[in-house]
């Protein structure tokens, strides 16, 4: 450790201490949503909300230092990652680390959520460290720890933090393939004869189909089978030659599936383990599940006569 400054520099250091105040109206700050000062005396500062499944670039500048206020010695200086006890220069520019440290045990004196991160190689250049973070829905706060002596009486300066906002995430949808003239929505189907609607959810049955070639619309969001709500996301194609049945999804542009659920038979819709006509996807008799896929393709044989079908995916647009 060198003697570098007597108490003089102490007075500056006192002066570069700013309390860290959030700032507002982040929309009008173009993708900076969030900025804020992590002081070395150990307190927390939280940041807002960070929406769930967004990505978030974190940008992290410059250092503290630790100081015997009694000689004036400067004991160590850290940024988020890193720290020397050997370094020169003038405080009001920032010092020149001659031998810059990791933080010990794999720690970083920069926590967010009171865990440690990794911010990368060493940086010499304002100490400016930059990662992405993925939201999850709730706020996230920084920390700066001490792990070189935990006295934090002693420190001085901070660590400034900015979050930009990235892209959004991805919109997930539920799609069903409509038919036009042979589609019949869910929730216009009367099975028992009441007057009342079996089902409250929407969709379409497609059918009767006689063997042939058949190219259908996929459409998702479309809320109430009101198509003026929903979004065309691709196309189901059904080539039927009276005992098997090729059905392929395709999206298009800027949309995957993460899963599709199919049924083709001789009634309008499938039916449950009690023998009950079901709408629920996941009672479908064909599956993939997982696939993040632009297309897909169905063979379903021992067909006969003319037949129903009903195509849902889990869309997500990219």
């Amino acid at each position: 450790m060198k003697k570098l400054r007597m108490i003089s520099a102490l007075a500056l250091l006192f002066a570069l201490i700013i309390t860290a105040v959030p700032i507002l109206g982040a929309k009008a700050q173009g993708h900076l949503i969030w900025e804020a000062d992590v002081l070395s005396t150990g307190g927390p500062v939280t940041s807002p909300v960070l929406e769930a499944g967004r990505v978030y670039r974190i940008e992290a500048k410059g250092w503290f230092i630790s100081c015997d206020p009694t000689y004036g010695w400067v004991i160590f200086a850290g940024d988020a990652q890193y720290y020397t006890d050997e370094f020169y220069g003038t405080f009001t520019y920032g010092p020149t680390w001659t031998s810059p440290l990791p933080a010990p045990s794999g720690h970083s004196f920069l926590q967010i959520d009171g865990m440690d991160v990794n911010w990368g190689p060493f940086s010499n250049v304002d100490h400016e460290y930059t990662i992405f973070y993925t939201g999850t829905g709730a706020p996230i706060t920084f920390t700066i720890v001490d792990w070189i002596d935990e006295n934090y009486a002693h420190n001085f300066c901070h660590i400034h933090i900015k979050i930009y906002e990235g892209p959004p995430p991805p919109r997930g949808e539920t799609a069903f393939a409509y038919g036009d003239g042979y589609a019949t929505c869910f929730m216009s189907m009367d099975f028992d004869g009441d007057g009342k609607r079996d089902f409250k959810n929407w969709g379409w049955s497609n059918g009767p189909l006689a063997p042939g070639s058949y190219t259908f619309d996929v459409w998702a969001g479309a809320a109430k089978c009101d198509l003026g709500k929903g979004t065309l996301v691709g196309n189901v194609t059904i080539d039927y030659d009276g005992s098997t049945a090729t059905v392929t999804y395709m999206m298009h542009t800027s949309w995957t599936m993460q899963n599709t659920q199919l049924y083709v038979g001789s009634e309008p819709l499938p039916r449950d383990s009690q023998g009950e006509y079901t709408v629920a996807p996941g009672q479908y008799p064909y599956i993939h599940a997982g696939i993040s896929a632009v297309s897909d393709t169905y063979t379903v044989s021992g067909l006969s006569g003319d037949i129903y079908v009903v195509a849902h995916a889990d869309v997500l647009e990219v």
